[in-house]
């Protein structure tokens, strides 16, 4: 993109006047959180479905494998996961999240992020990442009717939460990071 290029997030999903925070060659918004406990229950979830759909089949009809995605589908630069030796993080709990930061443990100097908005998804998902190809349609279907079941919010369904960066330009995250919430909705978000 060009220096003097803008463009402006979402309006209407972020605290501060239309225009405040701005995405370049992400689709949506600059940063995009996911976590472990989320995309290990989808992956639950999905062989339960496979299962299902194998055995409406019937028996002489070909078993229904379970896709099994990475996170690298999802393509988040933020990923979750609970402390070693910390409570387990519950599936979808970044749902409810409206601020966090981020910060190397013990730095008083956290990022600061609000949440913008669950991520809504495309097809890209059901590429398989090595081979840039699309998973077989038995894969795909499972993969829709599962994210329906579970994750549907109006026509579109949802995995990861959008984000913006609430502090100035040259703070940086790093692998190993502690993702800290400040605030979370009280009605356990979408």
């Amino acid at each position: 993109m060009a220096n003097n290029a803008r463009r402006p997030v979402e309006d209407g999903h972020t605290d501060g006047p239309p225009g405040t925070f701005e995405v370049s060659f992400a689709d949506g918004y600059p940063w995009l959180l996911a976590s472990e406990t989320s995309l290990a229950n989808l992956n639950k979830e999905m062989a339960a479905e496979a299962a299902a759909a194998t055995a409406a089949a019937g028996r002489d009809a070909p078993r229904v494998r379970p896709p099994v995605f990475d996170m690298r589908r999802f393509r988040p630069n933020v990923v979750v996961a609970a402390a070693d030796g910390g409570d387990a993080l519950p599936p979808w709990a970044e749902d409810a999240w409206t601020r966090l930061s981020v910060a190397p443990a013990g730095d008083d100097a956290p990022v600061r992020f609000q949440v913008a908005k669950p991520c809504d998804r495309c097809k890209v998902p059901t590429v398989l990442p090595d081979e840039g190809a699309f998973e077989g349609r038995a894969a795909v279907d499972v993969y829709n009717r599962t994210m329906g079941r579970l994750r549907a919010v109006g026509r579109d369904v949802m995995f990861g939460i959008n984000l913006v960066c609430d502090s100035p330009v040259g703070a940086t995250v790093s692998v190993g990071d502690v993702v800290t919430v400040t605030t979370a909705a009280a009605n356990g978000g979408a």
